[in-house]
């Protein structure tokens, strides 16, 4: 009996760790913020504008990510990953992340993807961190295994005005350039859309600076011209 007693001190402790890994990863499997560990064919990141006025743009953006979808899912492999973040508020940037075909499950409506927006945590509709959340999410996109070694494809799209109000935006901005130079050697493609047209120079001139293919467009089409990976 006392060995029996003496054995379960010691089993009891190692069973409960392996039940907590084990809840650990089935959430990090839910909810999507864990690089997947095995290079994907596509690592496409999607910045979406949740302040001021573009919170009423969320069907629009939810239709963009649908072209997404049908555009750069001809070649799609079970790694692919499809990351969305927001861009305004000081909380949490990535709010979802996932194969693309789950977008579909777990947004099945515009009215079903807008509410998850709107609701996101540490969102400011008076904040607008354009340059952070770009660098951020340029910066996600890079330590996705693969793409360093060149196997997987990386692409990250900007839905916004890109004014910027923060007060740190200079200091993010030359670490955003210093990304864009990382992003282009790995041959990645960026796309901006709803750019305010005063600042639509700038964002070219820092995109083709860094020698990435790029598409920056003042509006957000039905069906918009998307770039493409050679």
């Amino acid at each position: 009996m006392i060995h029996r007693i003496a054995l379960l001190v010691v089993l009891l402790p190692l069973l409960a760790a392996a039940l907590l890994l084990a809840g650990c990863k089935r959430q990090h499997h839910e909810v999507g913020l864990k690089l997947p560990d095995q290079a994907p064919g596509q690592m496409i990141g999607v910045i979406d504008d949740t302040s001021g006025s573009f919170r009423k743009h969320q069907t629009k953006v939810y239709a963009f990510l649908l072209r997404l979808l049908d555009a750069y899912g001809k070649n799609s492999s079970p790694g692919d990953r499809l990351v969305i973040s927001q861009l305004s508020g000081g909380g949490r940037s990535i709010l979802w992340e996932g194969h693309p075909r789950l977008l579909r499950r777990d947004f099945p409506s515009a009215a079903a993807f807008e509410q998850f927006i709107v609701t996101a945590p540490g969102s400011d509709p008076d904040y607008s961190r354009v340059y952070q959340s770009f660098c951020e999410m340029t910066d996600y996109i890079l330590a996705c295994p693969g793409i360093e070694s060149g196997k997987s494809k990386g692409a990250v799209f900007l839905l916004s005005d890109c004014i910027e109000n923060a007060a740190d935006s200079d200091q993010w901005k030359a670490r955003l350039e210093r990304s864009l130079a990382k992003f282009g050697e790995k041959k990645g493609i960026i796309g901006i859309y709803w750019c305010d047209p005063d600042v639509r120079a700038d964002m070219r001139r820092l995109l083709n600076g860094a020698g990435i293919k790029n598409i920056v467009e003042t509006d957000v089409l039905t069906r918009p011209e998307l770039p493409m990976w050679k």
